[in-house]
């Protein structure tokens, strides 16, 4: 949490002057502070809850949307990594697959 607060509170790169600071600095950080919250949530395990996985599923969705809006590359990126998820994580491949609701 700490990286991506400092990532957004400052834009502009190391050495550069503070007045050469631009929109685009601050949305390419938005943008890269989102992508590293969003593989926190897809490729962390989670832990055992009693409110169940529909928090992070819909963190992940706002996530994607707020990626949208930023850039579409970020928001392909951000697809690029639930497919990841997908393939790669064994807690989100098992949840992906019909039916392991019942099998809980």
């Amino acid at each position: 949490m700490i990286f991506v607060t400092l990532l957004v509170l400052m834009p502009a790169n190391v050495g550069d002057k503070p007045n050469a600071y631009s929109f685009a600095m601050s949305y390419n950080r938005y943008g890269w502070s989102l992508l590293s919250i969003l593989t926190l949530i897809l490729f962390v395990p989670p832990r055992n809850r009693i409110a169940g996985d529909w928090i992070d599923v819909a963190n992940a969705g706002l996530l994607l949307v707020a990626l949208f809006y930023l850039k579409v590359t970020y928001f392909a990126g951000g697809l690029a990594f639930v497919g990841l998820a997908i393939l790669i994580s064994p807690h989100i491949r098992d949840r992906c697959r019909p039916g392991w609701r019942s099998a809980v």
